[in-house]
């Protein structure tokens, strides 16, 4: 039997996960034995880290000796340095979609994810500044192709830098999928040891890495992880 204090957010500008939908996941995730005690839900910004209910959350766990319970990750905070101080307290957490991940494999997955997002945002600014000041500078940008581009956002002709842009558009919204961010985090330091495409989606299934579509993962969908 173990003593549970389960917490759940919404964000303050985005329903991504409600309320409902992370109560769904830390009910299937407890068995008949375990008992929650209290359970503590707010709508904050998860860059916040002075939350009240997650403050009475986290007490609650020091006065009763029991777990934190959460959902995802991200319901946490998506601040690193905020999780790892949490990681390393006095407290254990549980994430109710990855159950058998450890607090080694949580470090890496919350300092991945906040790597991959700032890189992702990083490359698309860059590649639109690139062409901006081309144009401001010489009034067009030449494209890969060799197409000439006046001003972005043409709608009538859609040129190859745009079809590039658009594609990477796309990309970057894979990449912003919380379970491909976390999916390929931990891909890649399995790959990184050695571990062959067929123990890594072995290891990915077992530690309840889901697809952008919540799917187990298969060959194919784990080797797209390194093509993203």
């Amino acid at each position: 039997m173990k003593y549970y204090i389960t917490y759940i957010r919404t964000s303050t500008k985005r329903q991504d996960l409600g309320l409902e939908a992370q109560q769904n996941i830390i009910k299937n995730f407890l068995s008949s034995e375990d008992v929650v005690l209290y359970s503590f839900s707010e709508q904050e910004s998860g860059s916040k880290k002075n939350r009240i209910e997650l403050n009475k959350a986290i007490q609650a766990c020091k006065d009763n000796k029991a777990v934190l319970l959460i959902a995802k990750l991200d319901r946490l905070s998506r601040s690193v340095s905020f999780i790892s101080t949490l990681l390393d307290s006095d407290i254990e957490i549980v994430v109710a979609d990855m159950p058998n991940a450890n607090k080694f494999t949580l470090h890496i997955l919350a300092s991945v994810a906040q790597q991959e997002l700032d890189s992702i945002h990083k490359r698309t600014t860059d590649a639109l500044n690139v062409i901006k000041n081309n144009i401001h500078r010489n009034g067009f940008h030449i494209s890969k192709a060799g197409n000439q581009i006046t001003k972005l956002g043409n709608g009538s002709c859609i040129s190859e830098e745009n079809r590039l842009l658009g594609q990477q558009a796309i990309k970057a919204k894979k990449l912003s999928n919380h379970n491909l961010i976390k999916a390929k985090a931990f891909a890649n330091v399995l790959k990184k040891a050695g571990s062959t495409l067929t123990e890594i989606t072995l290891q990915l299934n077992n530690n309840g890495f889901k697809t952008s579509q919540g799917k187990r993962f298969h060959l194919m969908t784990t080797r797209r992880l390194f093509d993203l």
